[in-house]
């Protein structure tokens, strides 16, 4: 509730310009219930509005402190834009990290992890060379490296990701992540609900 009414208020404030508690700054305390959250707990996700929560938690206005433009040298070529916008994302992703580390009082929670899995096929689109994109996808997986079904779902978006460049079916490589992947289905909470009822990428 909170984390939507930081991310309406603005609008809020239009729509009702009576209002001046949606006119005033936020408290310097505003976010410090995130620490009494259980934030790096896997079974947050058992309760039914745990992806509008994932939803806020990832796009707290309060992130966008840290994000900055990128300014575009027109000297560049195409492949050289997405290079440094790549490396431009990678370093604004890990002043968010850090920030999100500091208002939960905990590097990486589970959540964040989550939610980080979201923009990844978008991120892998941007890279069009294969080495890049392998590179990219390692970083991800080290950062929920504690977490094997996480591990396995960004391979699969990766897989699918190739399935549809290819129009042809992907097969995930042999190894434990793809045994995780088929025995989990249905057969554990997280897993359940990871595949059945959480949208991690769009359809």
């Amino acid at each position: 509730m909170f984390l939507s009414y930081d991310m309406y208020r603005s609008f809020e404030s239009t729509e009702n310009t009576e209002n001046e508690a949606l006119k005033a700054p936020r408290a310097d305390d505003f976010y410090d219930f995130l620490r009494r959250m259980p934030v790096d707990e896997p079974e947050m996700l058992a309760c039914s509005d745990a992806h509008i929560f994932l939803n806020r938690f990832e796009f707290m206005n309060i992130l966008w402190k840290v994000r900055t433009g990128m300014e575009v040298d027109p000297e560049w070529t195409d492949e050289e834009e997405v290079r440094h916008w790549h490396e431009h994302e990678v370093a604004e992703r890990a002043r968010m990290d850090s920030l999100v580390a500091e208002l939960c009082g905990k590097n990486n929670p589970f959540l964040w992890q989550v939610a980080g899995l979201h923009q990844l096929k978008s991120r892998l689109q941007e890279l069009n060379n294969p080495e890049e994109r392998q590179a990219y996808l390692e970083q991800q997986k080290e950062k929920v490296k504690d977490y094997h079904y996480l591990v396995t779902v960004a391979d699969k978006i990766y897989a699918d990701l190739l399935a549809e460049e290819s129009s042809e079916t992907y097969k995930l490589p042999e190894g434990e992540a793809a045994d995780i992947f088929r025995s989990s289905r249905g057969t554990h909470d997280l897993e359940h609900y990871l595949n059945e009822r959480f949208p991690l990428e769009e359809k």
